[in-house]
């Protein structure tokens, strides 16, 4: 993913940022099957085992979280993986939504997938995320052969970057937020 800095550098819960402009917004691309046996694919594929098991708290990426983030992540991929609301091919309300989540929105028509981000961390959740629409689409086009996903569409409206590059970007600690 290319992209280029932008300037000034922000102040978010989790640190200092830049804004980022990507080369292409949105993303597009034929999905792709995760690797079972790739580090970060199987990090994904278990984050969403985690949330389908209520024990989304003790996957690595939500160490230290606040319970309200990961309770609100773990809704979101429990209604996207349900497919609950996923109905026809040629339905334009087949539609997921979370304002708490980077991952924002997430809709189904006509054999594409195209989802919204609020914000995207370009450096670690976007290689997550990437890999949820991806494994998303897999799970949708074995389950529901009538909706299968031939495109994926990402349109990202704050993609950005954080000045301490050690990891998952943790909330501060002399954050309040629970």
């Amino acid at each position: 993913m290319q992209y280029k800095l932008e300037y000034p550098t922000l102040d978010s819960r989790r640190g200092k940022y830049n804004t980022v402009v990507l080369i292409t917004n949105p993303l597009s691309w034929k999905p792709k099957a995760l690797d079972y046996l790739n580090a970060r694919h199987r990090a994904v594929i278990d984050e969403v085992a985690y949330a389908q098991s209520g024990k989304l708290y003790t996957h690595m990426y939500w160490v230290n979280e606040p319970k309200r983030f990961i309770l609100a992540y773990q809704l979101f991929y429990n209604k996207l993986f349900s497919f609950d609301w996923l109905h026809k091919n040629e339905d334009r309300h087949n539609i997921v939504v979370s304002a708490d989540c980077c991952l924002t929105l997430v809709q189904y028509h006509n054999h594409k997938l195209i989802a919204y981000s609020r914000s995207t961390d370009m450096r670690n959740g976007y290689f997550s995320d990437r890999l949820l629409l991806n494994l998303l689409a897999e799970h949708i086009t074995q389950d529901r052969p009538d909706c299968r996903v031939d495109l994926i569409e990402w349109h990202i409206a704050i993609p950005h970057i954080y000045e301490k590059q050690d990891g998952v970007a943790r909330l501060l600690e002399e954050t309040t937020e629970t």
